[in-house]
């Protein structure tokens, strides 16, 4: 197919233009044209590819939507080695996301998934969240990923007020996981920090995730007003620690009010 030049264009333009006609001009209407083309059609050259951030992991459902995405126009989610002949997916809509996002976590026998054994019939879902303008990707598949519990957050137990932290409580009523969470005041001392923090935690092992690894933490916010991170800070003691630093959720977004993973 012979190649159309941009200059081909404007002169095809230009001919069926009658008065005053500019370089500015020509550009207006290229623009508005190809514009009203990608709402109608979806062109080769527009299709992108993009890295999963964080990585796919299992039971974690919300994701960073790439900014590139048209509408819910995804093509494939392509693992990075080894595609199964059972590894397809299912574009449905948020609702049906949420209704069957936990399912096939067992498989026939009502054992656990094992991703070698073809007995698993359960469903691969992706869909689309657009809440509050927001861009999430949710995505729903078994994987073979390698968890550390750190702790539950579930009860106090040793779990003490950090900087301006105070008042800390366990809270059975609202949650996201197990049977409660723990939840604390800000103090009104003028710091800067609030948080929480345990010096008695079991010992464990951290050394395969460091380099690879990331760590999920979900946090109810009252109000993300004047909220700048959150520090997660992992060690043997005050001075000797990893730490990560975030300043969005995992969905990319701001912090706003309500629970955040």
């Amino acid at each position: 197919m012979a190649v159309y030049l941009h200059s081909q264009l404007n002169t095809d333009v230009a001919s069926q233009v009658s008065g005053t006609y500019t370089a500015a001009n020509f550009l207006t209407i290229a623009n508005l044209a190809v514009k009203q083309i990608l709402q109608d059609l979806d062109l080769r050259s527009s299709k992108r590819k993009t890295a999963l951030s964080p990585n796919l992991f299992n039971d974690e459902y919300q994701y960073s939507c790439p900014s590139t995405i048209k509408s819910d126009r995804i093509i494939d989610i392509e693992p990075q080695l080894d595609r199964g002949r059972y590894d397809y997916w299912e574009l449905v809509s948020n609702e049906e996301f949420d209704r069957y996002k936990s399912e096939g976590s067992f498989d026939k026998w009502g054992d656990p998934v094992n991703l070698n054994n073809t007995s698993w019939t359960g469903r691969n879902l992706v869909a689309f969240a657009r809440d509050d303008l927001v861009n999430k990707l949710l995505i729903s598949r078994p994987i073979d990923d390698d968890e550390l519990v750190i702790d539950r957050l579930d009860s106090v137990g040793n779990w003490g007020e950090f900087g301006d932290g105070d008042n800390l409580t366990a809270d059975a009523d609202n949650y996201v996981k197990g049977s409660s969470c723990m939840n604390w005041d800000i103090s009104d001392a003028a710091g800067t920090t609030a948080g929480i923090y345990n010096g008695s935690l079991s010992t464990f092992d951290i050394s395969d995730y460091y380099t690879a690894g990331s760590a999920f933490v979900w946090a109810y916010i009252t109000s993300a007003t004047n909220l700048t991170n959150f520090i997660l800070r992992v060690g043997s003691d005050s001075s000797n620690y990893y730490y990560i630093t975030i300043t969005t959720n995992n969905e990319g977004a701001s912090f706003y009010a309500g629970w955040n993973l």
